[in-house]
């Protein structure tokens, strides 16, 4: 103990010239403080290079302003009012941030600590570990170019990248090149980050992947709070699951509740049940087992090398076992598909039973045949349509020419497709039928015509129809008809017609862009599309002073 008292002693002696003298103030600036000796077992001149430096040895602690060092050794260099720190080297700023390595060069003239080998840093909110650190105290952040992880107390946040600077006092990190955040639910891969350790918010600008078991996430640009596990992403996002993949020009994704909204330009794509929906806005539920398109949807169903093309004024799917699904498209629909067309309010197609609903005013178009009915419901086998049903008013029309129109209406319907074409139709209860007999023909240039011999016109309760190349080619009666054959003068006088029936040519989708057109018109709502710009803040720092450290990693 006594040895220790001597010891401290001398350095008194020795640096009292040092601390004690008159300052230049034309040489250094007054308000500048010097590093004090606190503590150390041994004291002496370095050599060599060290030579100018005193060499402290021995549980060594040294203070500067509010920062206390501690080391097992130490040169101290007077003139340069500067510090190595060597083993066990310890940097407190005022009891709340903490910098630990194996070697620290410290100059109190500029308030610039490197670290190097095993660094960590500790505040109230975050670690941070790498090889080599530059502490800036003017600013109260740290550098690495070299590799390094920050983790964020009190969550399982674990960030890693190859450049990163930290504000302690804004509790703000940025992050460069191979940037990796890693979380217990997801990874979360991209270029550049901004990471808040205070309310756990990471911002990513460039290129972004967030990977979990349930889906993965890709943007350009967004941000995510792993705290409540609420995000968005813009510059054209994608969300993507094994059975379900949603993109927009904006998403935002709440993980807790599986909620999604997405904003300009929406796709979503149904990988198992070859279903694809596009609009302007569309919300997900429950992690895509539910999801609505309230503008402007256009509903694609692939259907072997057919796709049938959907437009109305909503769309709605839902998820209801584990491989299929519901599909809802409301109000004002129009629909196109190479054998088939049709138009009707509401459209229901359920992947269980592989059938599609067409539900109030519903209009059918096979080829030169229209079909009405209360309700119409089509059969889908191996992707093609295998048969339609319609429980009550049915009714089917084939155009033979102009105003020219067989009929055939009854209590229900059963029409049974071939290759695209309806060859058998069955009525079956209260069935009528009017049918024109054409025969063959020349006009007065010897052109081949045909030529109208009269009309069937019949009541029967149940009927079998023929059809070939979508004309009715022959006509079954079962139970007790009765039929009147009328002239061809009538027919053309009258124009027979059966009640109720009406030709709608004129608003039948002649072809898929027929649909998309109305797709694309232009409908107004509410809710804006979000698209924000998130500017990369690096907090109390000037540009010039962040861009010369960038050079400095790069060396």
């Amino acid at each position: 103990m006594f040895r220790h008292v001597v010891l401290l002693l001398l350095l008194s002696l020795s640096f009292g010239k040092i601390f004690g003298q008159k300052v230049d103030s034309t040489s250094l600036d007054s308000t500048k403080r010097y590093i004090q000796i606190i503590y150390a077992k041994k004291a002496k001149y370095g050599k060599g290079k060290d030579s100018a430096a005193q060499k402290l040895i021995g549980e060594v602690k040294l203070k500067h302003n509010e920062v206390i060092l501690t080391c097992d050794s130490a040169y101290f260099y007077q003139r340069t009012n500067s510090i190595k720190a060597f083993s066990n080297v310890r940097l407190n700023q005022a009891d709340t941030l903490f910098l630990t390595g194996n070697r620290i060069n410290y100059s109190g003239e500029t308030k610039i600590a490197e670290v190097i080998g095993n660094v960590k840093l500790e505040d109230p909110t975050t670690y941070l570990e790498c090889k080599h650190l530059y502490f800036y105290r003017e600013q109260n952040k740290g550098s690495y170019y070299t590799g390094g992880r920050l983790f964020s107390k009190g969550s399982p946040d674990t960030l890693s990248s190859t450049q990163a600077t930290y504000y302690s006092e804004d509790k703000i990190a940025i992050f460069r090149k191979n940037v990796v955040l890693k979380n217990p639910e997801y990874v979360m891969e991209t270029d550049t980050m901004k990471y808040s350790t205070e309310i756990k918010q990471s911002y990513f600008y460039g290129p972004t992947t967030i990977t979990s078991d349930s889906n993965t996430i890709y943007c350009n640009a967004g941000w995510y709070n792993t705290e409540t596990n609420k995000s968005s992403f813009y510059n054209r996002a994608i969300i993507s699951s094994p059975e379900q993949k949603l993109e927009g020009d904006s998403l935002y994704y709440d993980r807790n509740t599986g909620l999604g909204k997405a904003f300009g330009n929406i796709v979503i794509t149904d990988t198992i049940n070859n279903f694809m929906v596009t609009g302007e806005r569309a919300f997900s539920y429950n992690e895509g087992d539910s999801s609505i398109i309230p503008s402007r949807p256009l509903l694609y169903h692939f259907m072997g090398k057919d796709t049938l093309l959907v437009s109305s004024d909503t769309v709605y799917t839902k998820q209801v076992n584990d491989s299929n699904k519901q599909v809802f498209a409301f109000h004002n629909v129009l629909f196109h598909k190479s054998d088939v067309q049709g138009k009707c309010d509401t459209i229901i197609f359920d992947e269980r039973f592989q059938r599609l609903d067409m539900i109030d005013s519903p209009i059918l178009w096979s080829d030169k045949n229209q079909i009405t009915g209360d309700k119409i419901s089509l059969f889908v086998k191996e992707e093609v349509i295998d048969r339609l049903f319609i429980p009550k008013n049915a009714f089917i029309g084939e155009q033979v020419d102009g105003e020219i129109f067989n009929q055939i209406k009854g209590k229900n319907l059963t029409a049974f497709f071939k290759d695209g074409d309806i060859y058998k139709v069955e009525i079956r209860g209260n069935g009528e039928s009017i049918y024109h007999a054409l025969e063959e023909g020349v006009d007065s240039l010897g052109k081949a015509i045909n030529i109208l011999a009269g009309v069937n016109q019949a009541i029967c309760s149940d009927m079998d129809i023929r059809m070939q190349d979508s004309e009715i080619t022959e006509i079954n009666f079962i139970t007790s008809p009765k039929s009147t054959l009328h002239p061809p003068t009538k027919i053309l006088d009258e124009k027979l017609v059966l009640k109720n029936f009406t030709w709608h040519g004129e608003v039948r989708p002649e072809s898929k862009k027929v649909v998309k057109a109305r797709g694309n018109r232009v409908i107004k709502f509410n809710d804006p599309i979000v698209s924000p710009q998130i500017p990369l803040i690096i907090p109390q720092e000037k540009a010039q002073e962040e861009t010369e450290e960038n050079k400095k990693g790069e060396q």
